[in-house]
């Protein structure tokens, strides 16, 4: 099986790579291709989402300038002969298609929870100018939210969600990236579900790699 992964800023990510806990084949990033820049302003953005570039820079980039370059990708990787892309980012980009299985954090935290019948969440963002567009994605696939923006150290993640918890029936991550241990953490200080989009979709990929069939 060869898999790719696409990241929304430049690579080299090896940071979000490991998320996967898979060999991968192909590794694109969206601000690595020609006309990626100059970035537009992000005084008006839909949906802002926080990046890295190869320099080790962070920019804030919109939805809708990312999603025409990570569809040059995909189409790309299609006639390449990537086997599963898995697109390392939660932002919605509900206008991406693939002719090969695309795993796509927020669909497949969709599914995942709808199928669980959990439709009260606490939604957990890495930035502020994310809480609104975050509350209307998962509003608009009928889910009542809370969103608030999620203290990044390890040691105060799990005391920050316990907090803020409320009558929540599941904790979400709308994030790729947060290391394993944190997430742990959290899992440990409260009773109720805990889905990170990034660690579901590393399920889903390693099922596909035992059940090379289910493609």
């Amino acid at each position: 099986m060869r898999i790719a992964a696409l990241v929304i800023g430049q690579t080299p990510r090896p940071d979000l790579e490991t998320v996967l806990g898979a060999q991968l084949e192909f590794v694109r990033g969206a601000l690595d291709l020609p006309g990626a820049f100059p970035l537009p302003s992000d005084a008006d953005a839909v949906f802002p989402l926080r990046t890295r570039l190869a320099d080790g820079r962070t920019v804030v980039v919109d939805e809708p300038h990312l999603s025409p370059l990570l569809q040059r990708h995909i189409d790309d990787l299609e006639r390449e002969g990537a086997s599963v892309i898995a697109l390392l980012c939660a932002g919605p980009f509900a206008s991406l298609r693939s002719r090969v299985p695309l795993l796509h954090p927020f669909r497949l935290g969709v599914a995942a929870l709808d199928a669980l019948g959990l439709h009260r969440l606490l939604v957990l963002v890495p930035i502020d100018d994310q809480r609104r567009p975050a509350e209307l994605k998962w509003k608009s696939a009928g889910f009542s939210v809370d969103v608030r923006v999620f203290l990044s150290q390890p040691e105060d993640l799990a005391v920050f969600v316990t907090e803020n918890v409320g009558e929540a029936q599941a904790v979400v991550f709308d994030y790729v990236g947060l290391p394993a241990a944190s997430l742990d953490s959290v899992r440990e200080s409260v009773t109720i579900p805990v889905v990170d989009l990034g660690h579901l979709m590393a399920g889903v990929l390693r099922s596909l790699l035992d059940s090379p069939g289910q493609l």
